[in-house]
């Protein structure tokens, strides 16, 4: 499904990324998924989506977590002009982080 997810959102070609992404981000842990574990910063489901930024997020639903990982991943690759190790830095550690960064 995140495969799917990330070549219908993000675009053709990066499914297989949006679903590395997901693999190193909840590991497709049953207990990440289903919310019985949350990261230490308190992210949740099977795309690790912090509650104050997708309150309006099932993020324990699969279906609906991947959609709005992948959203917020097609996003950060528009803010880095393509650039997927800022891309995937900016959706682990926040654009901010990133940009303090560089």
């Amino acid at each position: 499904m995140s495969r799917q997810i990330g070549d219908s959102v993000i675009g053709p070609g990066y499914g297989a990324m949006f679903e590395r992404q997901i693999q190193q981000e909840s590991g497709f842990a049953p207990d990440v998924v289903t919310g019985q574990r949350r990261s230490s910063a308190g992210a949740e489901g099977i795309a690790q989506l912090m509650p104050q930024y997708y309150a309006h997020v099932n993020r324990l639903d699969p279906a609906q977590a991947l959609r709005a990982g992948a959203q917020t991943m097609q996003e950060h690759l528009r803010t880095w002009n393509g650039d997927v190790r800022k891309a995937l830095a900016a959706y682990n550690a926040g654009a901010a982080r990133v940009q303090s960064a560089i």
